[in-house]
């Protein structure tokens, strides 16, 4: 399962990635690492790399990313029961049944996770990462043994 930082700052960068996280949530691209990017920080998409993924739920700015071969994650804020299909899903919730998460088609990433119990609960299950914002969170999962990197 990939850990995903949600780094504030530069440094917090440098630190994830000599940490191995597998990827990032920060506020522009960063070069040789999957970086999940709000919407909320788009400014210019034409700066975006090919490892940029746009998290939002806003449905003209989705146009406009798949009219330009962009990864969009789609931003899940409350359950659905439609299916939905996108490269990914940020899903800011963990599901009352984890069942629920066939409606999505994609890779899955369950959003604010910093507790290693509810880790330890999603890590069977069909999801493809979490974003956390505690920036000791693989120290404490090798800690435990509970940390596999992959290498993408």
């Amino acid at each position: 399962m990939d850990v995903c930082l949600r780094a504030k700052n530069n440094e917090e960068v440098t630190r994830a990635l000599k940490l191995n996280y597998n990827c990032i949530v920060y506020d522009r691209p960063l070069n040789n690492v999957l970086t999940f990017i709000p919407d909320q920080y788009i400014h210019d998409i034409n700066i975006l790399s090919e490892n940029s993924v746009i998290i939002t739920n806003n449905i003209e700015l989705i146009n406009n990313l798949k009219n330009r071969n962009i990864k969009i994650a789609y931003r899940v804020d409350k359950p659905s029961m439609n299916i939905l299909e996108y490269d990914y899903f940020v899903i800011e919730f963990i599901p009352k049944n984890i069942r629920d998460l066939r409606f999505y088609k994609g890779k899955i990433y369950i959003d604010n996770i910093d507790n290693l119990d509810i880790y330890r609960k999603l890590e069977n299950v069909k999801i493809n990462g979490i974003f956390t914002n505690n920036l000791d969170f693989i120290t404490n999962l090798k800690k435990l043994s509970l940390y596999k990197n992959k290498i993408a």
